[in-house]
């Protein structure tokens, strides 16, 4: 017959179940042989996905569910359910019995149907081994007018059914895909950023063997660490304004990171004369790692201060657990009403770090 039209207006119904039953099979894939040639149903994560209950040694309780066999769509709506009726087994025997949808096309009305019954297995002596009953093995868009497909199993020992468990595969609708999609970006996204750490990982650790041979390396830090003066309320951190940054460099030496960081005020900005507490911080907030974490001890030490008020004694440390560098009076904090608008401090914080071996290790596989 050549090519046809489906989704188009052709002035007649046209569309055949075939016709969306390939459709289905392109968009949520076909139903596939396991165990030989025994085809499974296909459902999908909606409502009840045909749970089975066992109601007593002679029912089985097949919930509502939206499933798909060659194409085919069939549901048992929401609330509904099929109830099946298991015949007896014997004492000392075992038996497998499967619940299957059957699909039929009758020939001459071109009537389709399907529905969900029970075929009986052959018992074996409670020593042996059942078997699962053969199934039809048909293809609906072949055109074979029957067709069985697997749904679940229905164990028999002696009198009792002892166990009763699907034996179907699941399909991905499109909301599901949609998740699938999103998660896999998320993941290569993830990837690019690892892959990203680990140019800086393989930088660094240049850098370290480098220095572990004896060399010193230094490079301006200004993009990688923009040290930033801060007041704090207790609460906030807020932005001083009116400085700028008159130096901002690191070295490393062994495994000890040395940054040499030199803050000049030009204007007190948003310090005002008040009791806000004085200290400097990175603009990202791994500029600096948290002190006493995975390994890194700090100290801090002010080499140069002026434009202090008479009498302030400047000094500064890293606290543990912080990630920023507070600045003190004595035993207190710097705090603004300490300091004039041409305060200037330059200090030295350094630290070590446990990973030096495994940046080497890093080095030796580059």
């Amino acid at each position: 017959m050549g090519i046809e039209l489906i989704d188009g207006h052709r002035g007649a119904a046209h569309i055949t179940a075939n016709q969306i039953g390939i459709c289905n099979d392109a968009m949520y894939g076909i139903s596939e042989a396991v165990e030989g040639e025994t085809k499974q149903v296909g459902y999908f994560d909606i409502g009840s996905c045909f749970k089975h209950e066992i109601v007593n040694n002679n029912l089985i309780r097949v919930h509502d569910g939206l499933g798909i066999i060659d194409g085919r769509r069939f549901v048992i709506e929401e609330g509904d359910y099929e109830d099946l009726e298991i015949e007896n087994g014997r004492q000392d025997y075992k038996r497998i019995d499967t619940i299957v949808v059957r699909y039929e096309f009758n020939p001459d009305t071109r009537v389709e149907s399907a529905a969900i019954i029970v075929k009986k297995g052959t018992e074996v002596s409670s020593s042996g081994t059942p078997v699962q009953p053969a199934l039809i093995n048909g293809n609906i868009r072949k055109g074979d007018i029957e067709a069985e497909y697997l749904l679940g199993l229905v164990k028999l020992n002696g009198l009792t059914i002892e166990d009763c468990t699907m034996s179907a595969s699941q399909r991905i609708g499109y909301a599901e895909l949609m998740d699938q999609i999103k998660n896999a970006i998320r993941q290569v996204d993830a990837i690019a950023l690892t892959a990203n750490d680990a140019k800086k990982v393989a930088a660094a650790a240049n850098d370290t063997a480098a220095s572990a041979l004896g060399k010193v390396s230094a490079w301006n830090l200004v993009k990688e660490f923009t040290p930033v003066l801060y007041a704090y309320d207790g609460v906030n951190d807020k932005y001083a304004g009116g400085y700028v940054v008159r130096k901002a460099t690191s070295r490393i030496i062994a495994k000890r990171c040395y940054l040499d960081v030199w803050l000049q005020l030009n204007n007190i900005g948003t310090l005002g004369t008040g009791d806000l507490a004085l200290r400097i911080k990175g603009t990202a907030s791994n500029d600096l790692p948290a002190a006493m974490a995975n390994g890194l001890v700090y100290s801090a030490t002010v080499s140069f201060v002026t434009g202090a008020a008479a009498g302030v004694n400047v000094s500064a440390a890293v606290p543990s657990g912080s990630s920023y560098i507070s600045l003190f009076n004595g035993g207190n904090y710097l705090r603004a009403k300490d300091i004039t608008k041409d305060f200037q401090i330059r200090l030295t914080v350094s630290y070590d770090t446990d990973t030096f071996g495994e940046i080497l290790s890093i080095v030796d596989n580059l």
